[in-house]
């Protein structure tokens, strides 16, 4: 077999394609990302990239990653609860979300957090909206009744 200078590049070039870094590590699909910064509140796609937001956009390719999470319908224990109790309280979700994340990042001074802006440091919770009876308790036991409630993935 007679091998030729193109038919070598040709292989090369297929052998480093095929061993190319997707350039995302991680993307989580189609999950329903509230960014008040940035005015984002629908189904969106969010790409990470050595531990910060690289893409966040309708659709983004599986893959063009090394790892992808799927979170339609995924709901963070704990903090979720808290979030649901203002839910009940009657705090629209967007506002929830708002306080939660974006507010507390500019009183400490970090506006890099709380946000999905491209470069912005992945810190990033899959919650999922629940609707149904919630009870929530207080630390004296009083109880606060809701019709929907954040859960974790």
């Amino acid at each position: 077999m007679k091998l030729t200078f193109a038919s070598v590049v040709l292989a090369l070039a297929f052998a480093a394609s095929a061993h190319a870094q997707a350039p995302y590590d991680l993307v989580i699909k189609s999950g329903h990302v509230i960014d008040p910064k940035n005015g984002i509140d629908g189904v969106r796609d969010v790409a990470i990239k050595d531990g910060r937001i690289a893409a966040v956009r309708a659709d983004i390719s599986p893959s063009q990653a090394t790892k992808t999470v799927n979170a339609a319908g995924l709901g963070m224990k704990d903090f979720a609860n808290v979030m649901s109790k203002f839910l009940a309280l009657g705090m629209p979700l967007k506002d929830v979300v708002l306080r939660s994340t974006w507010y507390p990042s500019k009183v400490i001074k970090r506006e890099d957090l709380g946000h999905l802006t491209v470069g912005a440091p992945a810190d990033v919770a899959i919650l999922r909206l629940e609707k149904g009876k919630f009870g929530f308790l207080d630390q004296s036991g009083g109880r606060l009744n809701g019709a929907a409630g954040l859960r974790a993935s």
